[in-house]
């Protein structure tokens, strides 16, 4: 005897990456799940079918080594100003004297199916939910914020709305940023936008002449719970 099974499951994509396991349990009898007729006698009253699925999703971030060094500059909202840009914009702020806000940016690519969820981890520090730069001068700490902007086939797993300028919070946090993935794309490009506000801005320039530093590591994790 042989039995032919079809199983309708939730998309891959949708899965988190495991194993998956279920039993079908069948019963042999007349009237029963097999039913051989009522003159057939079998050895056992039932049949158990053990299922074992395993979702394996492909995830992939890659950089390169200027993307991982971010120079922040003078500039306006939501833009990003190159150096010599940002030079003539400190240039400006000499006459003006009116504190600009400091951009940058650092690109990725994104190769990926099913869930994931993105949080940092501070390398100098934090103030509040985010990561700071440390005067070299004082040590005062500067909070920066980190803003993920994730490609079209990405969305929020709770709204269904694109990923632009989401906050990145220090440490995991499976009540949010939890990301799903709508349809497989490979090497697809995102960013993330650093900022320190123009009042932060104002304290770092209370120290001049000085150099503020920081690292932070972006946490792409396929583990939400």
């Amino acid at each position: 005897m042989s039995i032919i099974y079809e199983i309708t499951n939730a998309s891959p994509q949708l899965l988190v990456s495991g194993d998956y396991t279920g039993t079908l349990h069948l019963s042999v009898a007349p009237g029963g799940d097999i039913d051989f007729g009522d003159a057939y006698v079998a050895s056992d009253s039932s049949i158990d079918i053990d299922f074992r699925l395993t979702v394996k999703n492909e995830f992939k971030i890659t950089t390169t080594a200027d993307d991982r060094q971010v120079a922040l500059q003078p500039c306006k909202s939501g833009q990003v100003c190159t150096p010599d840009q940002g030079e003539a914009n400190w240039e400006r702020w000499m006459v003006s004297r009116v504190t600009p806000q400091l951009t940058g940016r650092s690109n990725f690519g994104i190769t990926s199916t099913g869930n994931f969820t993105v949080y940092l981890a501070c390398a100098d520090g934090q103030v509040g939910q985010d990561c700071a730069l440390k005067s070299d001068n004082t040590g005062q700490l500067v909070p920066f914020r980190a803003s993920l902007n994730l490609p079209a086939n990405i969305v929020d797993n709770a709204t269904g709305a694109t990923v632009v300028q989401r906050h990145l919070n220090v440490g995991k946090d499976p009540s949010q940023n939890i990301f799903t993935t709508k349809s497989y794309g490979q090497d697809q490009k995102g960013s993330i936008d650093f900022l320190v506000p123009q009042r932060d801005v104002e304290a770092m320039l209370s120290t001049r002449p000085d150099t503020y530093r920081g690292g932070v590591t972006v946490m792409f994790d396929q583990s939400i719970n």
